[in-house]
């Protein structure tokens, strides 16, 4: 990687491939003389190789000097085929949002957008990996920040996202109001009941009375103009009020999220 040149395997001294028995038996008799990577940076970074077999001849000097000076082109066209898809990802975001694709520990910017501001919160955070872990599910919730409420969105990438590779996650956040003028509280219980909780676990979920827990679940079913708790549950699914609990031991992700 860090030769003027690239090496090829009959270049590299260092490497006994072609002495071995893999190669005697299997790709010499198919007419394979030699093999020959090129190692594309762009900024910096690493973007991807290229690998280039010759047949009959090995690579001289002079295709290693063309293969040398072909690699910022290269580096570069690949970089922008990398970016592609997550300036494509600005049509799949609502205007006025914050975006980010979070990639394991890493977070890629997606073009004209800022992160959204909660992305750092470890409670979040934790939101995140339980949504890794259930793979190819989407969740649409809120998460409260400083006073402000975001509706947010996280989604998989698919596999034909080449810069992610199909394991990122697309977040995105819309500050918005409560609807219905639902409380904090209302929306916990509001998330409570669509995830199937009873008063008493509800009450000892948060450490209030069943009396409050009763006066709180009233409240969401008169606001969200509901008949019944399970309407209310249905109401808060379909409209995606919903916030992941910091209580529960994967904030409720796993029957929170749905598939896409």
């Amino acid at each position: 990687m860090n030769s003027r040149l690239p090496l090829s395997l009959s270049t590299d001294r260092s490497s006994s491939f072609r002495e071995g028995s893999f190669f005697r038996r299997h790709l010499e008799p198919l007419g394979f003389r030699d093999g020959m990577s090129v190692h594309l940076v762009f900024g910096g970074e690493t973007v991807g190789f290229l690998h280039l077999s010759a047949m009959r001849e090995s690579f001289g000097n002079a295709e290693r000097t063309i293969a040398a000076a072909v690699e910022p082109a290269l580096a570069r066209w690949l970089h922008q085929e990398h970016r592609a898809p997550l300036l494509e990802l600005s049509a799949r975001v609502p205007r006025g949002s914050s975006a980010v694709v979070v990639d394991g520990t890493r977070t890629r910017e997606v073009a004209g957008y800022e992160p959204p501001p909660f992305l750092g919160d470890p409670a979040f955070t934790r939101v995140l990996d339980n949504v890794r872990l259930d793979r190819g599910r989407r969740l649409t919730a809120w998460w409260p920040d400083r006073g402000q409420w975001y509706r947010f969105v996280v989604e998989p990438m698919h596999c034909d996202d080449r810069a992610t590779g199909g394991a990122a996650l697309l977040v995105h956040a819309l500050p918005e109001e409560l609807p219905a003028g639902l409380t904090r509280r209302e929306v916990d219980v509001l998330t409570c009941l669509a995830l199937g909780m009873d008063d008493a676990s509800i009450a000892g979920l948060f450490d209030i009375s069943l009396r409050t827990v009763h006066s709180h679940v009233e409240a969401v079913r008169r606001r969200t103009a509901s008949a019944s708790r399970l309407e209310a549950a249905a109401w808060a699914h379909r409209e995606g009020v919903l916030h992941p609990l910091a209580q529960l031991p994967d904030a409720g992700v796993g029957r929170l999220s749905h598939r896409r």
